[in-house]
């Protein structure tokens, strides 16, 4: 598998939060054309098609870890997390 770039990592990892293109664009204050172009070379460089392959083949070769949280376990600003919800964390965050 070919690396990822650094702007890939970061559109890979909102791909994985569920985020759309036009979120994912206006997140990064970037044109929808250019998130585009980044999702299809990641889909390239990992051989996926769906956004979900791409999450986990990211997942798989370490560029961000799932952390499950537990119902009183408080992260950040994501105090209104459900039950068994996941939480994306760098590698060197722990």
């Amino acid at each position: 598998v070919k690396p990822l770039s650094p702007r890939e990592i970061q559109i890979v990892r909102l791909m994985a939060d569920g985020k759309m293109d036009k979120e994912i664009a206006k997140e990064l204050d970037s044109p929808v054309l250019t998130v585009r172009s980044h999702v299809r070379r990641i889909h390239a460089k990992f051989g996926t098609t769906s956004r979900v392959s791409a999450a986990t083949t990211a997942i798989a070769y370490g560029y961000f870890h799932v952390k499950r949280l537990d119902i009183d376990e408080d992260v950040d600003d994501d105090d209104d997390l459900p039950s068994g919800a996941v939480h994306l964390y760098d590698p060197g965050e722990d």
